[in-house]
C-alpha cells in the first residue's frame, strides 16, 4: 500500500504513527524541502532507518550528492521520459527490498518486505 502525504509536516505526523518500508519523497515542497525532510527522518529514533529515496525534477547533481551523503539510499530525477523515470524507481525500491532481505532486515511485523511506503510529490 502506498500512503501519499501533501506536505513533509504531514508526512512526519504519519511516520510518528505509522510504519513504512520505504520513504519516496519530491524535493521541492511547501515550508520543507526534500533535504531538511531527510534531515527531520534521520533524526527522528523511529523513522530513522526508513530507506529514502529523493524523486524529484529540481536541483542536480549537488542535491544528489547531499542527500546520499546525508543517508538516502536512491535519487532518481523526473526528467525524461515518465514511464522510464517511474521504472527506474521502482527498479531503486525493488533493489533495497532485496539488499534489507539479504541482510536479514525484516521492516514488517509480519516478517516479509510489504510494499508500504509514504509518498511526498
Amino acid at each position: 500500500m502506498i500512503v501519499s502525504v501533501l506536505s513533509a509536516k504531514k508526512a512526519l505526523k504519519k511516520l510518528g504513527t505509522d510504519d513504512f518500508d520505504v520513504i519516496v519523497s519530491d524535493y521541492k515542497m511547501p515550508a520543507m524541502n526534500g533535504i531538511d525532510f531527510l534531515d527531520a527522518v534521520k533524526r527522528n529514533g523511529k523513522s530513522a532507518n526508513i530507506p529514502f529515496i529523493l524523486f524529484t525534477g529540481v536541483g542536480g547533481p549537488d542535491v544528489a550528492e547531499k542527500a546520499l551523503n546525508m543517508g538516502a539510499v536512491g535519487y532518481v530525477t523526473k526528467r525524461g521520459c515518465p514511464a522510464t523515470q517511474c521504472n527506474l524507481l521502482a527498479q531503486v525500491i525493488r533493489e533495497q527490498a532485496q539488499r534489507d532481505e539479504e541482510d536479514g532486515f525484516e521492516r514488517t511485523k509480519v516478517g516479509r518486505y510489504s510494499p508500504e511506503a509514504i509518498s511526498l510529490a
